[in-house]
Parts: structure tokens; C-alpha cells; sequence
């Protein structure tokens, strides 16, 4: 599996052809009209809108809780070309994605902790893990603070 920060995309490679076989971007339905800019949606499950400036795409590993999915900390922070379209106050978010359907299962925002958008925000160096309790450790680099969020219902 790569992710492309700057590309905003997310790919898996056939280690032995060297094909994607998966992929996600830089191709969202967010880039095809202005109308479309991405929101802080707390609604899941929903269709995956975009990752921006992404870091630490991986799949959770068998035997923790959401084995299987897509977890990444979606920096949302410019990047691409042309520049992907950001929410108006927008944040970093954890996202866990259901790879099949290509949708968000679970997600992390300020918003979830009760706060704007905003409070929970990291442009660089930034990550998510899956711990065997359920739990996700994030790490918010860019303000250096690392955190453990408890199960949440999904």
C-alpha cells in the first residue's frame, strides 16, 4: 500500500505485476464542480468525499477491532494539482474506510470531540493505529500531541 501526500491519493500494488489493483483519488466527485467543495459530515456511513495531504495509510490488522478497513489520518490540507478543495474551516480528520465500498465507517474530527472543526488540526507528520482494546492512538504532529481515543460505537 502507498499514499501520495501531495497526490492525495491512496493506492494498494500487486507486489508480483506491479498493477494497482485499488486505488482512491486523486479523482474525487469534490474536484469536479465547486458546488461539490467537502464538509465536515459527521453522518457515517458515507461515501469516501476526498483525503488531502494524507499520512499513514494502512490496513487494520487481523484481530482488532475494524480488521480489514482502510485507516488513515487525513491531514486536509492543501495539496495536489490543481489543488484539491478544502472545507471552508477545515481540520485534520481520521477516517476508517470500508475498502469494498469505498465509504467511511468511522471518522475522528473536532467536531466528535465537541469542538470546531479546527481544534483538531495537523498539515504534516501526523498518524493513526488501531490498538487490540479498540481504542485508536493519534498522533497530532504538528502540535505535537499524541492521544488515545476510547472505543467508540460504530
Amino acid at each position: 500500500m502507498i499514499d501520495s501526500r501531495e497526490g492525495s491519493f491512496i493506492a494498494i500494488i500487486e507486489k508480483s505485476t506491479g498493477s494497482i489493483v485499488w486505488r482512491v483519488g486523486p479523482d474525487y466527485p469534490t474536484m469536479s464542480s465547486p458546488e461539490l467543495r467537502p464538509r465536515f459530515d459527521t453522518h457515517v456511513p458515507r461515501p469516501l468525499d476526498q483525503t488531502s495531504g494524507q499520512h499513514d495509510a494502512h490496513i487494520i490488522p487481523k484481530g482488532l477491532p475494524g480488521e480489514g478497513n482502510l485507516l488513515v489520518f487525513d491531514n486536509n490540507a492543501p495539496s495536489g494539482y490543481p489543488p484539491m478543495r478544502l472545507p471552508m474551516f477545515y481540520g485534520s480528520r481520521i477516517l476508517e474506510i470500508n475498502p469494498i465500498t469505498k465509504e467511511i465507517v468511522w471518522q475522528y474530527t473536532g467536531i466528535e470531540s465537541g469542538l470546531a472543526s479546527w481544534t483538531f488540526s495537523s498539515s504534516f507528520i501526523s498518524s493513526a493505529r488501531r490498538l487490540p482494546n479498540g481504542n485508536t492512538l493519534i498522533d497530532e504532529g504538528m502540535n505535537g500531541r499524541i492521544f488515545r481515543l476510547h472505543l467508540m460505537v460504530r
